[in-house]
């Protein structure tokens, strides 16, 4: 389950804050978003991270008991679009072996074939978007530009 989309909740902070069009309600996550992620935690739910702000990504990577996933994000210095990942999360999420593996992008845009990228470990996902807009921010992307 994603904690947010493209606005806040009563427990998390989302993307557009980053951009400054949202301002932080929570900076992270509110002290209901903890106990959320707590219940998320315990009933084996997995949290969805690519929707939420910076700060969001940074406590439930400190906090979370289980491993979590950036569903259709890519890496902040690929394109640098407010909805993909920073590199010092990008570590965070190593750090706790991450899985990285080649996911899709929204109705629409290009299908990739699911390949696992070039580094196998346990613990966390990061899907790589093969929306065009979020991965080189151009027109064409493929798996050579991502791996």
């Amino acid at each position: 389950m994603t904690l947010t989309h493209s606005c806040n909740t009563p427990w998390a902070d989302n993307w557009l804050v980053d951009t400054g069009d949202e301002p932080p309600l929570h900076h992270g996550l509110s002290p209901f978003g903890k106990t959320v992620l707590e219940e998320m935690n315990r009933l084996g739910m997995i949290v969805d991270l690519a929707h939420v702000s910076k700060e969001t990504m940074k406590v439930v990577l400190n906090l979370s008991k289980a491993p979590v996933i950036f569903s259709h994000s890519s890496a902040y210095r690929l394109c640098p679009h407010y909805r993909n990942v920073p590199d010092d999360v990008l570590k965070m999420v190593v750090s706790a072996g991450a899985r990285p593996r080649a996911g899709r992008g929204p109705a629409g845009g290009p299908q990739s074939s699911g390949l696992p990228l070039p580094q196998a470990s346990t613990g966390s996902l990061v899907m790589i978007n093969f929306y065009n807009a979020y991965v080189t921010c151009g027109n064409t992307a493929t798996l050579a530009d991502v791996a």
